[in-house]
């Protein structure tokens, strides 16, 4: 698949955290990662094909703490210029953009429902390349309160179309015909106040194995393994705080498609 076909869809995930090796050594016992290990990021990989990445964190921005997370990243073909027209959109530019590797270019900003992501400009080197192994990325999922006003954002920005369910409202994020992510309700455990937040969903044999697991290795369980619409899944967090879920991988390929 080239470049131009990868416009406007989710092609990285990355996680900063200030203690990398922890967090290498927690998704290795929990997702099964290796790493290939560069100048300043580690890409993680799933029987020899790219995942995700692990990147260092400042720990602040000026005065304000900055915790560990997993962030998405969005790849475009001219990051300075979608920089400026999600800006003109009512997102708010964490990072401008800069080049964070040879030919790599990313910036961060927060949609106007208080998302982070990324708008990444880079060769296939750095995209996800393993899309169906156990530990790799099943799918994306946008959890806000602010339904209407995210997929006019996304639509806008990205050209992503988005279909809701009449039954579950839940919404799938369309591009070009193909599942490029979803949005579903808060859950209850956060606070209806809370800003959005996109969260990744790794592929696992059992969520509720993997979350217990998770919890032995340092990290925590924020929503129990539960069943939803027939996806078994959890959510979780690291030893740092990054959250994250864990979804059973035989249900994977439905998850967004099952919508349609």
């Amino acid at each position: 698949m080239g470049v131009s076909t990868r416009i406007g869809t989710i092609d990285l995930i990355e996680l900063t955290t200030t203690d990398m090796s922890t967090a290498a050594d927690f998704y290795t016992k929990l997702l099964g990662w290796e790493y290939e290990i560069l100048e300043r990021r580690w890409l993680a990989h799933v029987d020899g094909r790219r995942v995700a990445v692990i990147a260092p964190q400042s720990p602040t921005i000026g005065d304000m703490p900055l915790p560990a997370a997993w962030t998405i990243g969005i790849r475009v073909a001219h990051v300075a210029e979608v920089v400026g027209k999600l800006a003109a959109l009512g997102a708010t530019v964490i990072h401008p953009a800069e080049e964070v590797s040879d030919g790599w270019y990313a910036a961060l900003v927060r949609d106007p429902t208080g998302a982070a992501f990324s708008v990444v400009e880079a060769s296939l080197d750095v995209g996800i390349e393993a899309r169906s192994a156990t530990g790799s990325l099943g799918c994306c999922e946008l959890l806000t309160n602010h339904r209407a006003d995210a997929v006019r954002f996304y639509a806008d920005a990205f050209g992503w179309s988005a279909r809701i369910d009449a039954d579950t409202s839940y919404t799938s994020f369309f591009l070009g015909g193909e599942p490029v992510a979803g949005l579903r309700t808060s859950p209850e455990q956060v606070p209806h106040a809370s800003p959005s937040v996109w969260l990744p969903f790794f592929r696992v044999p059992d969520p509720e194995v993997a979350a217990a697991a998770a919890a032995t290795l340092g990290g925590s369980v924020i929503v129990p393994a539960h069943r939803i619409d027939s996806q078994f899944f959890s959510v979780v967090e690291d030893p740092a705080g990054a959250m994250f879920a864990v979804l059973e991988a035989i249900h994977v390929q439905s998850l967004h498609t099952s919508r349609r």
